[in-house]
């Protein structure tokens, strides 16, 4: 299972400690994938887990990668900016 997983998700890992790592990592997602739908085939759980491309991954592998809050520049209006901005007066604006 291990290795046609790795070859349909085309993984490539750097060294054989890096490749043992992520085995057990892929190997415990696995275990718990199946613990869960056992559980839905009892009645505990209501919707199926699958593997995908980050079944290798930890979760705070994940956490760190993806779950990152990127802080975005905000754009401060200066009066450059404001006297840049002409409106048409054909429009009342109150409205």
């Amino acid at each position: 299972m291990w290795l046609k997983w790795t070859l349909q998700d085309e993984k490539v890992n750097q060294n054989q400690t890096e490749a043992a790592f992520r085995r057990a990592v892929w190997e415990k997602n696995v275990e718990g994938v199946l613990r869960h739908n056992w559980d839905l085939l009892m009645g505990k759980q209501n919707f199926t887990l699958g593997l995908n491309h980050r079944a290798d991954v930890t979760a705070e592998e994940v956490n760190r990668k993806l779950n990152v809050l990127k802080m975005e520049e905000t754009l401060k209006p200066t009066n450059c900016t404001l006297q840049a901005l002409t409106l048409p007066r054909s429009v009342d604006w109150r409205t």
